[in-house]
């Protein structure tokens, strides 16, 4: 089944996508989209975002892949569904070349839509942490567990920044929560987790997240990306789409 065919048209109709149910998940088949080659050519990338389920009940466990539009794999995904939450195991382009193409995040997006089309309440997954700022782009948040890790990264990452005034704040909040955090406390892991969300999105802000000085250097962590939160930045979202003339549309 071929669907979102933009050759078939003059401009992006963001009608909803054609689904099928299997074992009550909706699934697209294939997904027809394209990105720039880079930002001063007129050229663009086509590429078939495809859905491949295999797994039995209770675990739902499937592939989002990406093809290029002669239909050799270049980016493979692995999910699981359980409960009410989609677990992204794993997220690769297979090439180095394809690298920084479009081809995550047109993986990316796939997730995005089986996720809302199943009513999914959280897409999680474990960043690396040369991903981290990747994630953060697509509003991923934090949900480190151990408060000495959420600790580590805001020694080795943030507390360096000081006498920087465009991390002034942050750097000023890092060090409040160092200095009275309680280990076993739930909120004070969540605000840990929210100084280091709100540093990810200053570096970005500022467009350092790809200079080397700023790059994270305590490994990677835990992500979720909540329903609601794609809900409330459906805008944003809708510009990815569109972006990547993907027929779909946040209403």
């Amino acid at each position: 089944m071929i669907i979102n065919n933009y050759k078939n048209r003059n401009s992006i109709s963001f009608q909803k996508i054609p689904l099928i149910k299997i074992n009550k998940m909706n699934f697209f088949d294939e997904i027809h989209c394209k990105v720039k080659a880079d930002e001063f050519s007129d050229k663009y990338r086509e590429y078939r975002v495809m859905c491949d389920f295999y797994s039995p009940m209770p675990e739902r466990e499937f592939n989002i892949n990406v093809n290029d539009n002669n239909y050799i794999e270049i980016g493979k995904s692995n999910l699981i569904k359980y409960k009410d939450i989609l677990r992204n195991t794993d997220i690769r382009v297979l090439s180095e070349r394809k690298k920084h193409s479009g081809a995550g995040s047109a993986m990316r997006l796939g997730q995005i839509i089986t996720m809302l089309e199943n009513d999914i309440n959280k897409l999680e997954l474990n960043s690396l942490g040369q991903a981290v700022y990747f994630h953060t782009m697509f509003k991923f948040k934090p949900i480190i567990q151990d408060p000495d890790n959420i600790a580590g990264f805001i020694t080795y990452n943030i507390l360096c920044r000081k006498g920087d005034n465009r991390f002034e704040k942050i750097v000023n909040k890092a060090e409040n929560w160092l200095n009275r955090h309680e280990k076993n406390s739930k909120e004070s892991i969540n605000e840990g987790n929210e100084i280091i969300y709100e540093y990810c999105t200053n570096v970005i802000k500022h467009k350092l997240h790809k200079n080397n000085d700023y790059q994270i250097s305590t490994g990677g962590f835990d992500m979720v990306l909540k329903k609601d939160d794609v809900l409330k930045n459906k805008d944003f979202f809708n510009g990815l789409f569109k972006k990547f003339h993907i027929d779909y549309e946040i209403e």
